[in-house]
């Protein structure tokens, strides 16, 4: 099984009448940790037609998670409010296995990479909100924005692709009824 080893380092500032904010750290060491290697289409057994990526299973010696959370806010008193978001992780694993292939799917060769980005870790990301309370907080429109960054951290074993930046917007608006 996967062992956890896990430091969180969380600041908080409050000031009822200026603002709250939130800064937390976060460092992982995962001993064991359970991964995959994507089996070349010349070693399925048996081979599906239209199978997008087989994975064998195994436990990798050790993978490094190492991130940041950043949230800031207003206080609660305030008709407007504003709230900042901000997240990034990044993740390696010491070592794995990458086969070259043909066009054929053939296994050409393999390399071993060392400290390599693991899969589907998601970039930067941040999001502000910013609204408004009407009628002692029963009407609330907000207006949200999200955007995610480019995705140059990327996993060579397992042959991801860079990703391009993404922008989100929206409004909304609540009522609150007692």
């Amino acid at each position: 099984p996967e062992a956890n080893n896990q430091v969180d380092l969380t600041g908080r500032f409050i000031n009822h009448r200026l603002v709250n904010l939130e800064v937390n750290g976060v460092f992982s060491l995962v001993t064991d940790y359970i991964t995959g290697q994507i089996i070349p289409p010349s070693e399925q057994k048996p081979a599906t037609s239209g199978v997008l990526g087989v994975k064998r299973f195994y436990n990798a010696d050790k993978a490094f998670f190492r991130g940041f959370e950043f949230v800031y806010g207003t206080p609660a008193y305030l008709k407007w409010y504003i709230q900042w978001i901000a997240a990034c992780t990044r993740a390696t694993v010491d070592e794995a296995v990458m086969h070259t292939m043909n066009p054929d799917g053939q296994i050409t060769g393999t390399e071993t990479v060392q400290n390599v980005a693991l899969v589907e870790i998601p970039p930067f990301e941040t999001t502000f909100i910013v609204g408004y309370k009407f009628m002692n907080g029963k009407l609330i429109p907000k207006v949200k924005a999200r955007y995610v960054a480019h995705q140059e951290y990327v996993s060579k074993a397992f042959y991801e692709k860079p990703t391009p930046d993404f922008f989100v917007g929206s409004l909304s608006c609540s009522y609150f009824h007692n």
